[in-house]
């Protein structure tokens, strides 16, 4: 948000005329300042148990490993919206798009 606001002043003190063309500048910042300031983790179920994987922030591509989790880690559910789904795995709450909500439940029932 601070970002948005940030462009969208410098947008407007630099000249731009209008409302539109500032605030456009505002969201393209906030969209990177959200990108470069979230940590991407990604889950993987072995044959022996789930490990946590440090992800890019660009693509969904695993960096190098975080942790292995013990066997009788639990994943589940824990809410969501329209295009997010919010899950626990263990004591821990990791978000993930609906698109990915498929392999998830099938780790919950793994």
């Amino acid at each position: 948000m601070a970002s948005f606001i940030l462009l969208t002043g410098v947008a407007a003190v630099s000249g731009f005329e209008g409302f539109i063309l500032p605030a456009g500048f505002g969201v393209a910042g906030a969209a990177i300042a959200g990108t470069a300031t979230t940590t991407y983790t990604i889950v993987v179920l072995t044959n022996q148990n789930l490990v946590l994987l440090r992800g890019s922030r660009i693509r969904v591509v695993a960096n190098g490993p975080l942790e292995r989790l013990p066997a009788n880690t639990k994943v589940s559910r824990a809410g969501g919206s329209a295009f997010i789904s919010n899950w626990l795995i263990g004591a821990d709450s990791y978000n993930a798009t609906k698109s990915h909500e498929r392999e998830l439940s099938a780790m919950q029932n793994a």
